[in-house]
């Protein structure tokens, strides 16, 4: 199509012509919504609570190579009474009962909505008559790419010169 035929069509036309670009069946948009938006959610929310947190302190210490820091930290002279050590065990346990819990919840919370948007989008790809497994497999390929992605930027693997 040409500019000049563009520009002579009215703009019920163009309006009315069909490309593979715009999506003209409403549901399949939205299942193509509910699958990558909720499996990205979940993906980056279970990459937090694992793998992030467990690398979080390492790449502090080495960005403000806080090894050297640590060590400066002079020694008490007077050892720490049992009442100072049971406090800090106290507060270490306190500690790990909360992040305990936190991820938990983030079971729960996650893993209702990963079900819930899974079971919806099944039920309207089945009521429009969608094909259910063509997008789950395209959006489990997306996954994977959202995943390799976030290991490669937190592993630092890829160099931007």
């Amino acid at each position: 199509m040409s500019l000049k035929s563009i520009q002579s069509n009215t703009m019920s036309e163009i309006i009315n012509y069909n490309t593979d670009i715009i999506e003209s069946d409403p549901s399949k948009f939205i299942v193509n919504f509910l699958l990558p938006t909720s499996f990205a959610i979940t993906f980056m929310a279970f990459l937090f609570f694992t793998y992030t947190k467990n690398t979080d302190l390492s790449i502090v210490i080495d960005k403000y190579n806080l090894n050297n820091f640590l060590q400066m930290i002079p020694i008490p002279k007077e050892p720490l009474s049992p009442e100072q050590i049971d406090f800090i065990n106290l507060e270490g346990d306190k500690v790990i009962k909360v992040n305990l819990d936190l991820i938990h919840e983030f079971i729960k919370l996650y893993g209702a909505i990963l079900i819930i948007s899974f079971v919806l989008a099944y039920i309207i790809s089945e009521y429009y008559n969608v094909n259910f497994q063509d997008i789950l497999i395209y959006n489990i390929f997306l996954l994977l790419l959202l995943s390799t992605t976030e290991y490669f930027f937190f592993n630092n693997k890829i160099y931007i010169k």
